[in-house]
């Protein structure tokens, strides 16, 4: 058994959202070389920095994890990060999950601290920044399970579509989880395109200088 964090977030598990089929990078994004390393360990690192109980959703996951980390498969296939959140409630300890994507490598630990913070009394926590919503990089209550289940069944595989119409939904500003504004965009940066991918090595420490990150969103294909 691995010691939990020092800064552990005791009643959620960290949940790593890379099940997606990369359509537009045409290859697996998760093991993509970036700075030094792989794409993928950038934001698992940063779940097990802050939590004890970490969940790797995934149909195939063949890079190493550390002992007690689970690789948990999507129940329902083709449902997009709505499965992973419902494949991870399913499986975690805890009685809440954050979720994570695989393609998100510039995400740091303090947004997902003050996020934490913001719980009490709901059900879920997201960013909404400009009528946008950030689902992937989000606090969810496995009590929304039954919601989950539902909406899958109803073949509405959106999670931003979800939150919307669900009740007990905290919506945080940028100041709410401490997030400068004029940071924002590289922390919410995804990795779909070659380009974009491209744009953040050039970006990342050791890798380039000043590049100008795409524009953070909630598809990670």
């Amino acid at each position: 058994m691995t010691s939990p964090p020092a800064t552990s977030i005791a009643d959620a598990a960290g949940v790593l959202v890379a099940g997606g089929k990369s359509r537009r990078m045409g290859s697996e994004k998760a093991r993509l070389p970036f700075a030094g390393g792989i794409l993928a360990d950038r934001p698992l690192a940063l779940l097990r920095g802050l939590f004890s109980e970490v969940i790797v959703a995934a149909a195939d996951w063949p890079l190493p994890l550390l002992p007690g980390e689970r690789v948990v498969a999507d129940r329902v296939p083709d449902a997009g990060p709505l499965a992973a959140l419902d494949a991870a409630s399913r499986a975690a300890r805890a009685g809440w999950v954050f979720l994570l994507a695989v393609d998100m490598p510039f995400f740091t630990p303090d947004p997902v601290r003050a996020l934490a913070k913001l719980r009490p009394g709901f059900r879920a926590v997201v960013v909404r920044d400009a009528g946008r919503l950030e689902p992937l990089a989000a606090f969810y209550a496995r009590a929304l399970l039954p919601d989950v289940e539902a909406a899958l069944a109803r073949r509405e595989n959106a999670l931003h579509g979800l939150l919307l119409a669900l009740p007990g939904v905290r919506f945080a500003t940028l100041a709410e989880a401490g997030i400068d504004p004029a940071r924002a965009r590289s922390l919410f940066a995804n990795v779909n395109t070659k380009d974009e991918y491209h744009a953040a090595r050039r970006a990342a420490p050791g890798e380039g200088a000043g590049a100008t990150l795409p524009a953070g969103g909630t598809n990670h294909e």
